[in-house]
Order: structure tokens, then sequence, then C-alpha cells
């Protein structure tokens, strides 16, 4: 093989292997085969809506400038999630707002009831899931989530990670799984 060839082919190789890199099966492509399934078409649809909703949502990006927000979510089953939802008034306050909680998911909408995780609060808000952002809204009435002075939910985040969290870091910054936690089991972590 002459010189130019060897280049030539080395520089294949070399384009053939950059470009393969990015194509890695992470495991977001999954399809569910329903072929043996004897869930019904409805059901079906339930359950990818609810595992495509799983991701990170925000909102604002300049503390300094105004509020900022995110909403962490993590699929349980067909028609349930786990979410932490952390807000900040922003400046000149700084005031802030944190709910870990389960919403219940129908037609991609989720809806949260404080009254179902703690007695203290009366907090209704409800997840609106669109393909690249997610609406959030806090029932008039029951707008007592525990956050500080002047601190709101309701905004629109943006999908900014559609990967299944592993994770979320608290206001105490605390690392904490969400793999086999339950409300419960964060409520009482330091029993």
């Amino acid at each position: 093989m002459t010189t130019k060839y060897k280049l030539t082919f080395y520089y294949i190789i070399a384009v053939l292997t950059i470009c393969s890199c990015g194509n890695e099966d992470t495991g977001k492509n999954k399809t569910f085969d329903t072929t043996t399934s004897q869930t019904s078409d409805k059901q079906e649809t339930e359950l990818k809506s609810s595992l495509n909703i799983g991701g990170t949502y925000s909102f604002g990006d300049n503390v300094e400038e105004g509020p900022v927000g995110s909403v962490i979510v993590y699929p349980l089953t067909d028609n349930t999630a786990l979410f932490f939802l952390d807000v900040c008034r922003g400046a000149p306050s700084y005031n802030l707002g944190q709910i870990f909680g389960q919403m219940t998911i129908k037609n991609n909408i989720g809806v949260y009831d404080s009254k179902f995780d703690d007695d203290d609060l009366n907090c209704f808000i409800k997840f609106e899931f669109n393909s690249d952002q997610l609406i959030v809204t806090t029932s008039d009435g029951h707008d007592d989530c525990g956050f500080g002075h002047a601190v709101y939910a309701d905004n629109t985040y943006k999908l900014v990670d559609k990967s299944i969290p592993k994770f979320f870091i608290n206001g105490e910054g605390d690392t904490i799984q969400f793999k086999g936690l339950t409300v419960e089991k964060y409520t009482h972590r330091f029993d």
C-alpha cells in the first residue's frame, strides 16, 4: 500500500469512529413489545405518556434578574411519579420554596394534593406535561405549599434534560436517591 492509500484508509477509519461515538444506545430509545401484552391500547398510551414525562424542567436563568425554578420528575408507575420542585423568588429577597411529593397522572396531567402527604399544608398543584415543557399551576385557595413569602411555583418550565433522574439535591444539600424512595421515607429520613 502506498502512503497516500494508507493515509486515506486511516482518515476513513477515524471519521467512522468519530461519527459512531454519539450513536450508542443509552436506553432512551427503548420501545415496548406489545405482541404478548395483555394491556389495552389506552393503558399502553398512559404507560408510554407517564414514562415520557420523566426528566428535569426549569424556568429562569438568572436569580439576580427574577424568579428561577426547577422540577425534577421521576416516574414510578404508569400513573404516578415522584417530583422535587424548587423555586426562588429572585433578588433582592431570594425567598425559596421546595416541595417533594408524589403526583397522580392521567392524560399527561399530574396532580399533587398535600392532604395525602402533609396535614399542615393546603397545597394543590397541577402539572401539565407537553412535549418539551411543563406548566405548573397552583390551585386558588389551596396555595399553602410551605414556600417563603411571595414565592410561587406557577410558571412554564422548559424540558432541559429528558433522562430519568437518579437523584435530587434538597435544600439542606443532601443528595436524595429516587430508587426505592417514597414520600414517607423522605419525610422520616432522620427518624
